[in-house]
């Protein structure tokens, strides 16, 4: 229990950590243009600590299942090396899972006013700031039939 808790406060850490770069210029100095290298950082940070503490929470939640359903066999379901491969599973889904995000928006050009709304960044904001329609380029999907 007190791995996935000391995981989870490293997660907020993180999660607030990703945040801070845009917070203190937007709140301190009244500025509220961003870089894109730093807004693509930034959401890419928040996107994979937000699926890392979803995913240590559902750890954990395993975790008091079987302590409370068979906690005589708690030891040998829970040993430190599946602890540290859970861990290291919730990591590298995390990153996996948003990797490409960034790197297909850092392919966009953007010619608009980089100003912020607020103090965070996510990928629908970043694409409504591309000068090329982003809408023609995401393939849709449509509920109604194409006539034949």
């Amino acid at each position: 229990m007190y791995y996935f808790l000391s995981m989870l406060a490293a997660t907020d850490l993180g999660l607030s950590a990703s945040t801070l770069p845009t917070m203190l210029p937007i709140y301190l100095l009244g500025l509220g243009k961003v870089a894109v290298d730093l807004c693509l950082a930034q959401l890419f940070f928040i996107h994979t600590f937000s699926i890392t503490e979803s995913s240590v929470l559902l750890t954990m939640a395993f975790d008091r299942f079987v302590t409370i359903s068979n906690p005589l066999r708690y030891a040998t379901v829970f040993t430190s090396p599946q602890i540290t491969g859970l861990g290291l599973a919730i990591v590298v889904h995390s990153v996996v899972l948003h990797i490409l995000t960034p790197i297909m928006l850092k392919k966009l050009p953007y010619c608009r006013s980089r100003q912020l709304t607020h103090s965070y960044r996510l990928h629908p904001d970043v694409m409504k700031l591309a000068c090329v329609d982003t809408a023609s380029t995401v393939p849709m999907v449509s509920s109604r039939s194409s006539p034949h």
